[in-house]
């Protein structure tokens, strides 16, 4: 069963967040159709659903699509003024290139 989406821009980046953290793959994977189609409604959430997908992959065990994510979110991240979101998702670049 996938997770709920409430309808709020919001809850669809704290629920990625969520799964991120608990390393539910099956979650992620049932719940980014439902991100994307939400991703206008907030700038950050593009490249956060990116970043989730990077998580997936590298739960998927297919580091180089991880990579290929990561890489996107960081330039989207960056774009909006993200140094933060930024900052994390080059982190766990760096984390998969070791």
């Amino acid at each position: 069963m996938p997770p709920k989406y409430g309808g709020a821009p919001f809850e669809v980046l704290v629920m990625l967040e969520a799964l991120v953290a608990l390393r539910d793959a099956d979650g992620l994977r049932n719940f980014l159709p439902t991100a994307r189609r939400a991703e206008r409604a907030l700038a950050i959430l593009p490249p956060a659903c990116d970043r989730a997908e990077g998580h997936l992959a590298l739960l998927s065990d297919a580091p180089d699509q991880a990579a290929e994510r990561f890489q996107r979110a960081i330039a989207a991240y960056e774009q909006l003024g993200a140094s933060f979101e930024a900052a994390r998702t080059k982190e766990l670049l760096a984390g998969i290139r070791v």
